[in-house]
């Protein structure tokens, strides 16, 4: 226990024990709001957004929230002007396929799951690039430099993918710790 916690909110203390038993026992909205959108635990983001049901705030944790609870709280909006703009406009795939589903559109939802699963499919090449063959055992290794060098990337088959990976790698001169890094920006993932 810090010397701070015998000034602070139960609700703001450094042990997650504590911080939970006090949110379980919250029932201010504002409070609540304050606990989702500042608490770095998920576990007690998760027990403050369970009892939030001011829509308002709701719509406040997904438009400026990050994570999962932008997508729990989409989960429970029930404006469906709302949902419907966040399943056609958001940025975050797990915040439209929420979205989708409670607007009942399962099958939107599978498509932004099938269109988010297409965009981690990379051609062969760009595997050999980016050392991303399976991502459990990541089986695939990067080129050399003087692989890189090689037309061998740039034949009949290769995708615009692998153009933009080869480029960007050669441009950037970067070495390959850094591939995951890399594919994200190249996905444009932050």
């Amino acid at each position: 226990m810090e010397f701070m916690d015998l000034f602070r909110p139960k609700w703001k203390h450094s042990d997650l024990r504590v911080r939970k038993a006090a949110v379980a026992k919250l029932t201010d909205q504002r409070k609540l709001y304050l606990v989702v959108t500042n608490d770095h635990s998920w576990e007690i983001q998760e027990a403050a957004l369970s009892k939030i049901d001011d829509q308002a705030r709701l719509a406040d944790i997904v438009a400026y929230g990050w994570g999962k609870a932008r997508e729990a709280a989409t989960s429970k909006l029930t404006d469906q002007t709302r949902l419907a703009d966040l399943a056609q406009n958001d940025g975050d795939v797990r915040v439209r396929v929420a979205a989708y589903r409670k607007l009942g559109n399962e099958q939107a939802a599978k498509r932004e799951i099938e269109k988010e699963t297409e965009m981690v499919v990379w051609c062969e090449k760009c595997q050999k690039v980016l050392g991303t063959g399976d991502y459990r055992t990541d089986s695939v290794q990067p080129p050399s430099a003087k692989e890189m060098e090689a037309d061998y990337f740039f034949d009949q088959s290769t995708c615009n993918k692998c153009r933009s990976t080869v480029n960007f790698v050669r441009r950037n001169e970067i070495n390959y710790s850094g591939r995951r890094r890399i594919e994200n920006e190249l996905r444009g993932v932050n």
